[in-house]
């Protein structure tokens, strides 16, 4: 059946907050053909469907092939469009899909023959695998099995290499590259693991480079996100509603842009303007660029360089958003300083920082992190998710396996590995905004959140930071992504008094 994008959106939406989910076959179709429409933003939808999968999932008696082939038509669908097209994980799929590898990976090493369904499932895992950057723990078993497959002469020994290592570093993957593929999911993972990383290798000599980063503190930023770009993120990068800037002939500025979600919003949802991303990760603007590209968004220019030498681009810009960058610089308020030299006189900056308040279960992992030595690397952050997951219940750092950047490598570096973090209050936030002369205009919130915001506090303006303070002490966890205030540069170079 095919069905409008609107019509899918509202079906996704239907199952934020729900705890129950329907099982019928046309229910399920309806949730895979979600995942399969990049314009929707699946956030009920993956809810949805990883309750669903691992409903159906653990009804099986084992994940070989043929226990596989009991599942019906709509639920095997379900699982392919969940693999190939989404990137979020909860614990339990991560043991359902770290217990399907090893099983796919036994009956290859037995000598039998994948195809139909296992083929395919077997690709789109790898494809899941490849974007999630290998998250999963691997065996010792599993090693010795993998160094026997015969990847350059069988498509499913591929796609299981494929689940466990990327397949654009595997010299046998190159020489499929040329052959006739009828599988389409196999053709999905060669894409994404070789083709699109070719381009991206090839984009970065298209960058535009400011200067060289001297920075001490920018240059161990950028080392981490030259390794682990981030986010690595799969669909169309739909412009939020509450979001809106204008639609005038702007030149708008994104500082630290990573792998361009937020500028490809913001140039989408700015036809008529112009947009510079800047960021100091040339993997990430390389990235950034592929998917421009691919979305056919040409109103973006990716630059590579410190928020710290912005002046050398030589504009000024009537917006500068700074969303999630400033506090993993070494002086937050000397690159604040920088874009406030390029933004224009009554223009608008979208600051974003981290909240100490909300960053509390954070903070312990952290912590914990740091006491048992893990080191950054791919072994030790999965070593470190695995404690994670193990941990008693009311261990306040097991709650970070709720947030959505524990499901990726990147992501979970850059929550919980990161070279540099900083966290603010509102208080301090709002003086370090008065101190520049900056008037806020907005603090960007969820709409039930400046609901219930408004319900305490009848008389407040929106853009009162006391009450939000005030706010935050009985909702400690209100900013769990960040504060994210809307600030007006004045006019006069006076400074506010």
């Amino acid at each position: 059946m095919a069905y409008t994008t609107a019509y899918l959106q509202a079906y996704s939406d239907s199952f934020i907050g729900k705890s129950a989910y329907p099982t019928d076959d046309t229910s399920i179709e309806t949730l895979a053909a979600c995942l399969r429409d990049e314009r929707v933003v699946i956030t009920g939808a993956n809810q949805a469907t990883q309750v669903l999968i691992a409903h159906f999932l653990s009804k099986l008696t084992n994940f070989s092939s043929a226990d596989l082939a009991k599942l019906n038509d709509s639920v095997r669908d379900l699982l392919l469009a969940y693999l190939a097209y989404d990137l979020e994980l909860s614990g339990t799929i991560e043991r359902i899909l770290t217990a399907l590898r090893r099983s796919f990976l036994e009956e290859l090493s037995s000598g039998h023959v994948l195809e139909g369904f296992a083929l395919d499932l077997l690709a789109a895992l790898a494809t899941f695998c490849f974007s999630t950057e290998y998250i999963f723990q691997e065996t010792a078993e599993e090693t010795i099995m993998l160094e026997a497959l015969k990847p350059s002469s069988d498509v499913a020994h591929l796609a299981a290499v494929g689940c466990f290592t990327p397949l654009h570093g595997v010299e046998a993957a190159q020489g499929w590259l040329g052959r006739p593929v009828p599988n389409s999911y196999v053709r999905h993972m060669l894409c994404v693991q070789i083709l699109e990383p070719a381009e991206e290798r090839r984009l970065k000599s298209e960058i535009r480079s400011l200067s060289s980063v001297t920075n001490d503190t920018s240059a161990l930023v950028r080392a981490m996100y030259e390794e682990n770009p981030f986010p690595r993120w799969t669909r169309y990068p739909v412009p939020l509603r509450d979001h809106a800037m204008t639609s005038a002939n702007f030149d708008i500025l994104v500082a630290g842009c990573g792998t361009g979600q937020h500028p490809l919003k913001t140039a989408i949802q700015n036809p008529s303007s112009r947009v510079f991303a800047l960021d100091l990760s040339l993997t990430s603007l390389a990235y950034a660029a592929r998917k421009a590209r691919a979305y056919g968004v040409s109103n973006v220019t990716f630059i590579h360089g410190d928020i710290l030498e912005i002046e050398k681009l030589g504009m000024a810009f009537h917006h500068v958003s700074a969303v999630g960058v400033l506090h993993h610089m070494k002086n937050p308020e000397a690159g604040l300083e920088a874009l406030l030299r390029v933004l224009l006189p009554g223009g608008q900056i979208d600051l974003a920082v981290y909240s100490e308040i909300a960053r509390g279960d954070i903070i312990a992992a952290i912590k914990l992190r740091e006491a048992g030595g893990f080191a950054p690397t791919l072994e030790g952050i999965r070593n470190f998710r695995q404690m994670v997951l193990h941990l008693p219940i009311d261990e306040p750092a097991r709650k970070v396996k709720f947030i959505k950047e524990f499901s990726s490598v990147s992501g979970c570096r850059d929550l919980l590995f990161h070279v540099q973090e900083h966290r603010l209050s509102l208080p301090t936030l709002s003086e370090l905004l008065r101190r520049h002369s900056l008037i806020v205009a907005d603090i960007v919130v969820p709409a039930d959140v400046k609901a219930a915001f408004r319900n305490e506090f009848p008389t407040a303006a929106y853009n009162d930071l006391e009450a939000w303070a005030q706010f935050e002490e009985k909702h400690p966890e209100t900013f769990i992504s960040m504060y994210r205030v809307v600030a007006e540069k004045q006019r006069s170079e006076t400074a506010a008094l």
